[in-house]
C-alpha cells in the first residue's frame, strides 16, 4: 500500500511538471506556434495549448477581442456553442485559466440550461460564413467555423495573427 502511493505521487508530481506534453513534444515559447502532428501548439506560462489552425489560416477572420485569458482567469464563463468540436476546442485551452466553463443559453432556451445575456461573460458561438468575432458588453460572439473559434484562442492569448 505505501509503494502505491510513493508512486502515485512520483507519477503525479512528474506529469504536473511536464505537464501532459506528449513525450518528443517540445512547446514552442514566447508566443510561437509550432505544427506538431495535425496541431498548432503554443506554450503560456507552464501549459502547452492547442489548436487546429496555424495563424496564417486564419488571418482572413474579422474583428477585436478586447478580452484576454488573464481576463478571464478566475472567472465564471458560460458558452452557448451547438457544435461539440467548437465547445471542446475553446474549453480544452480556456478551462483551465476560469473558475467555471458552463454551458449555457444565450437568451431564452428550450434546454435544461442557465439562461443567460451580455451582463456576465458568455461566449457564443454560430454557425456562418462570415467568419467574424466581436463583443458586446460582457458576450463574445463568434460567428464562422472551427478557424474562427482559433482565431478567437490566438486572440485571447495574445498570439499575433499575420495581416
Amino acid at each position: 500500500m505505501l509503494g502505491i502511493l510513493v508512486f502515485s505521487s512520483v507519477a503525479y508530481a512528474f506529469f504536473s511538471i511536464i505537464g501532459g506534453i506528449s513525450p518528443g513534444v517540445v512547446p514552442s515559447s514566447n508566443g510561437e506556434v509550432q505544427q506538431v502532428g495535425s496541431s498548432w501548439v503554443f506554450q503560456f506560462g507552464d501549459r502547452t495549448q492547442s489548436v487546429q489552425y496555424s495563424p496564417e489560416e486564419v488571418k482572413d477572420v474579422k474583428g477585436i477581442v478586447t478580452y484576454t485569458i488573464s481576463g478571464l482567469a478566475g472567472k465564471n464563463v458560460y458558452y452557448d456553442i451547438k457544435n461539440d468540436g467548437i465547445a471542446n476546442e475553446i474549453g480544452a485551452n480556456i478551462i483551465q485559466y476560469t473558475s467555471k466553463f458552463q454551458p449555457a443559453c444565450y437568451g431564452k432556451c428550450e434546454s435544461d440550461l442557465p439562461e443567460k445575456d451580455c451582463s456576465e461573460i458568455l461566449i457564443v458561438w454560430r454557425e456562418s460564413n462570415k467568419q467574424e468575432i466581436r463583443e458586446e458588453d460582457k458576450c463574445i460572439f463568434i460567428d464562422g467555423d472551427l478557424k474562427t473559434a482559433d482565431a478567437f484562442i490566438y486572440k485571447i492569448f495574445g498570439i499575433t495573427i499575420p495581416v
